[in-house]
């Protein structure tokens, strides 16, 4: 593999049968690691050591869908890597619509001594999306804790999310940086041929005033791009919370919010409820202008229109209100066959 380049991988879901499995839907995630590397553990009471081999170096991660048991995929070699000759692994995982699971790896491909990339691109990743909590964030707007900061990008060369020197996803907050490593809040998007992916991260509580959030993301051939946000955080005392009718759910969940005198919510401008996987990728959402839309119904569909597999799900509300923006903690949903 060189540097640059774009390769193209396919492979089947097979039975323990080495069967075909042609009903598997879903979705395939990568791990491209580095070449091995030897590791001597500490001699302590035995004063005995013990010399194991291991793989610490991610180069870049990356997701596909799977239809009918097949899948393709487009891995690139990150410019950022050994140059050994030897072989990187490629570890897979994957899961379908009805909850059923896979895992495999290929070890066969070989990281190139070359040092250049074969490509003449300088720029850096497309960040079409910066911002607090939702869609709906616009420049300056107040908030409320706790909120959570969401960046979108995409770029053909493929995101880096290893971590080198100098050459690192890096969040900062008021201008110190938040967390040594943080890409692994970085989460891929299966659906565009270009690479892309979203970033989400739970930011800690912050004080009353303004704010400012510095986002910087590389491709897999070094080229960064950088984003500032700015926002005012309003503390309210208003705080709403979800609640369901059925725990667990088999055929729906009925939703309801309440404020913190256990009283119905009947003042939103603007409501959006959203239900992720435990992975962070939203499922379904809903969103109205009604003042009180509850109690709601979700039918356990994705936004396909899929049913949903049994597991574990979390439910959260963004209210607009005259007050401020109120985002309620997340509510876990357990999801079981009928």
């Amino acid at each position: 593999m060189i540097p640059g380049k774009n390769y193209t991988v396919e492979g089947e879901i097979r039975s323990h049968q080495n069967e075909l499995l042609s009903d598997f839907n879903g979705y395939i995630y990568y791990n491209l690691y580095d070449k091995e590397k030897q590791f001597t553990t500490l001699a302590h009471q035995d004063e005995k050591t013990w010399t194991y081999t291991h793989r610490p170096d991610l180069l870049t991660t990356g997701k596909g869908t799977i239809q009918n048991g097949t899948f393709r995929i487009t891995v690139a070699l990150p410019i950022d890597n050994s140059h050994s000759g030897k072989s990187g692994l490629l570890n897979l995982y994957a899961y379908d619509e009805s909850g059923r699971e896979a895992n495999g790896y290929t070890d066969k491909l070989i990281v190139s001594t070359a040092v250049e990339p074969i490509t003449e691109d300088i720029q850096g990743p497309d960040i079409e999306f910066a911002g607090i909590n939702d869609d709906s964030f616009t420049e300056g707007i107040l908030v409320n804790n706790p909120a959570t900061f969401i960046c979108k990008f995409s770029d053909p060369s493929g995101i880096w999310s290893g971590n080198s020197l100098g050459k690192q996803m890096t969040l900062s907050l008021d201008g110190a940086c938040i967390e040594e490593n943080v890409a692994c809040y970085y989460k891929p998007i299966a659906e565009s041929e270009i690479p892309e992916g979203e970033f989400i991260y739970p930011l800690p509580r912050l004080s009353n005033g303004l704010h400012t959030l510095t986002f910087k993301v590389f491709d897999t051939l070094g080229n960064s791009s950088e984003v500032t946000i700015a926002f005012e955080v309003k503390e309210n005392s208003e705080t709403y919370t979800i609640s369901l009718e059925e725990e667990p759910a088999t055929e729906r969940a009925t939703i309801s919010c309440q404020d913190q005198n256990g009283n119905d919510v009947t003042e939103s401008k603007h409501t959006r409820i959203s239900v992720t996987n435990t992975l962070g990728e939203e499922i379904w959402s809903y969103e109205t202008t009604e003042n009180n839309p509850f109690p709601l119904t979700w039918n356990l569909q994705d936004n396909n229109e899929k049913r949903v597999s049994a597991g574990q799900y979390y439910c959260k509300g963004y209210f607009e209100t005259s007050a401020g923006t109120i985002v309620t903690p997340a509510k876990k949903i357990v999801v079981i066959t009928q």
